[in-house]
C-alpha cells in the first residue's frame, strides 16, 4: 500500500514538473484583470475599440465608485471593515480617473478625435474634485482614509490638467505663410508686408532680386491681404 502511494506522489511531481515549462511557452496569455475593476467592468474596456469609448467608461466606473464612498459614509449601520471598504473604493476611483487619463495620450498618438469625451470628462472631474476636496476639509471618520482620498484628490487634479493640455493642442491654430493676392491675376509670396488694401499705377514682373524675392510693378490692379 505504501509504495503504491509513493508510486502515485511520484506520478503527480513528475507531472507538474514536465507541466511547467509546457505553461511558460504558451503565447499570448490573457492579461491581468486590475483589482479595481469588476470582471464585467473588465469586459467592457476590452470590448471598447476606441479611447473615447473607454474614456467615457472609465469616467463612469469613477463614478460609481464615488457614489459608493459616500454611500458607506453615510450609512448609519457600519460594516466591519469599514475602513478598509472605504480606501477600496477611493483606490478604484484614483485607479479608474487614471486609466481614463492615460487613453488621452493613447488617442493622440494614434490621432482619434476625443473631443466629445473629453468635455465629458472634464466636467465630470470637476464634479469629482469638489466632492473630494470636501471630504478632504471635514469628512467624517477622515483620518481612516485621508491619505487615499489625498491621492484621489491629486490624480484628479492631473487628470484635469492632462485635458486642458490635450485640448490647448487640438485648438492651436495652422501656421500659415504670410501672402498676398493680385486681383484677377495670381498670388504670390511678397518681400515685404502687404498693406490690407492699395492701388497702383502699372504692373510688369521685374524678375528676382538677389536675395529671390518677386519684384513687380503694379498698374489699376487692387492688392489685398486674405
Amino acid at each position: 500500500m505504501q509504495q503504491r502511494i509513493a508510486v502515485i506522489v511520484t506520478a503527480t511531481l513528475i507531472s507538474a514538473m514536465l507541466a511547467g515549462p509546457i505553461l511558460a511557452r504558451v503565447p499570448n496569455r490573457p492579461a491581468q484583470t486590475k483589482d479595481y475593476l469588476s470582471e464585467e467592468e473588465a469586459d467592457k474596456i476590452r470590448d471598447a475599440r476606441f479611447p473615447p469609448e473607454k474614456i467615457k467608461l472609465y469616467v463612469a466606473f469613477a463614478e460609481d465608485r464615488l457614489n459608493k464612498f459616500e454611500y458607506e459614509l453615510g450609512r448609519n449601520v457600519q460594516e466591519r471593515r469599514r475602513s478598509e471598504i472605504l480606501n477600496g473604493l477611493l483606490n478604484g476611483f484614483a485607479g479608474c480617473v487614471d486609466d481614463a487619463a492615460d487613453q488621452i495620450a493613447l488617442a493622440q498618438e494614434k490621432h482619434v478625435d476625443i473631443r466629445e469625451a473629453l468635455k465629458l470628462m472634464q466636467t465630470k472631474d470637476k464634479a469629482f474634485l469638489e466632492i473630494l476636496q470636501k471630504y478632504d476639509k471635514d469628512g467624517t471618520e477622515l483620518d481612516t482614509y485621508r491619505e487615499t482620498l489625498e491621492d484621489a484628490i491629486e490624480g484628479t487634479k492631473d487628470a484635469l490638467s492632462d485635458i486642458e493640455d490635450a485640448q490647448k493642442e487640438m485648438q492651436a491654430p495652422p501656421v500659415r505663410r504670410k501672402q498676398c493676392r493680385v486681383r484677377a491675376k495670381r498670388t504670390v509670396t511678397c518681400g515685404e508686408p502687404c498693406p490690407a488694401e492699395n492701388k497702383f499705377s502699372s504692373a510688369s514682373i521685374r524678375g528676382l532680386d538677389a536675395k529671390g524675392v518677386l519684384r513687380i510693378s503694379w498698374s489699376n490692379i487692387i492688392r489685398t491681404r486674405i
